[in-house]
């Protein structure tokens, strides 16, 4: 199992309450990653894993327990996740001090 840190995203109370939904009915973990791509050179990757790979994040949080794997702690560190409910689309969205360059679709950032 991967190492467990918890400082290196907060969730919001939403991001929580999906975040614990979602593992119960998937019965594993939502995960948030990057991956190249993009206009700005990287893109968010949010996706489920079944378990924590070795090197991953395993971050707990108000009984929420969301991965972040190896190769994303660096990036999302400090990074807040919240989950909104719109007009536009429902999903989770990422609040990252880290982005220095974003386009404007929203999902490519550098």
């Amino acid at each position: 199992m991967g190492k467990k840190m918890n400082n290196i995203i907060t969730l919001t109370p939403k991001a929580v309450e999906k975040a614990k939904s979602f593992s119960e009915k998937r019965g594993g973990y939502v995960k948030f990653g990057i991956r190249k791509g993009g206009c700005s050179g990287y893109m968010y990757d949010i996706g489920f894993a079944k378990e924590v790979s070795e090197g991953d994040a395993l971050v707990r949080q108000d009984g929420a327990e969301v991965v972040v794997p190896s190769g994303a702690k660096e990036f999302l560190r400090g990074s807040t996740i919240d989950y909104q409910d719109s007009l536009m689309g429902a999903g989770f969205r990422i609040q990252n001090p880290n982005v220095t360059k974003s386009c404007k679709c929203g999902h490519s950032v550098k």
